[in-house]
């Protein structure tokens, strides 16, 4: 019964996860699209929020995966030390990488005259290694998804997650190049 609820809550975790890197990423994609300063700060708060919502649900994955790990699985299980040094590793680069992004969007954002959106923060919604990084960790949760499903040795593992590690790679390039609005200083001229 206990290994069935934390799965449960596992599951919801994983749910909310999910919904937290949907929301961050469709934020980013209005802030780069956002005709206006206020359209770029209420969805920069939306992308703060879900990003720091992200520790809390973090933990709401990991406690569970701890128990059912040790009641059941063991940390040896190929998949399970996967996704685990996966899952860590996602942990670290969203803190460094993702965390810092949003809240320097944030503080431009705040710090910003009411009129114009500053071009050092159009600069910063187009930067690359802001489209890789949400593409690399939006890929990388659905390959720690499909190790949880198909539960592989550990060749098959690594072959998923540097699979989705390039479809990440790739979904980010692709973002990065996306059109967005340009500066005002080019539409006034």
């Amino acid at each position: 019964m206990w290994y069935t609820l934390a799965l449960f809550v596992h599951i919801l975790g994983a749910i909310g996860l999910f919904v937290a890197v949907s929301l961050i990423v469709v934020a980013f994609v209005r802030m780069r699209q956002a005709l206006t300063l206020e359209q770029v700060r209420e969805w920069a708060m939306v992308a703060n929020l879900a990003g720091k919502s992200m520790i809390f649900i973090s933990l709401l994955i990991l406690a569970p995966a701890l128990y059912m790990v040790i009641s059941a699985w063991g940390f040896a299980t190929p998949w399970v030390m996967a996704s685990l040094i996966t899952f860590v590793g996602l942990a670290i680069m969203g803190a460094a990488m993702n965390g810092r992004n949003i809240e320097r969007i944030v503080v431009l954002a705040q710090a910003a005259s009411p009129d114009l959106i500053p071009d050092e923060l159009r600069a910063r919604l187009f930067a690359p290694q802001l489209w890789l990084s949400e593409g690399i960790r939006l890929m990388l949760l659905f390959g720690i998804l499909g190790l949880m499903i198909i539960k592989p040795d550990m060749l098959f593992s690594i072959l998923v997650l540097i699979g989705m590690l390039i479809l990440g790679i790739v979904l980010g390039t692709i973002a990065q190049r996306l059109p967005g609005r340009i500066s005002q200083k080019q539409q006034l001229v």
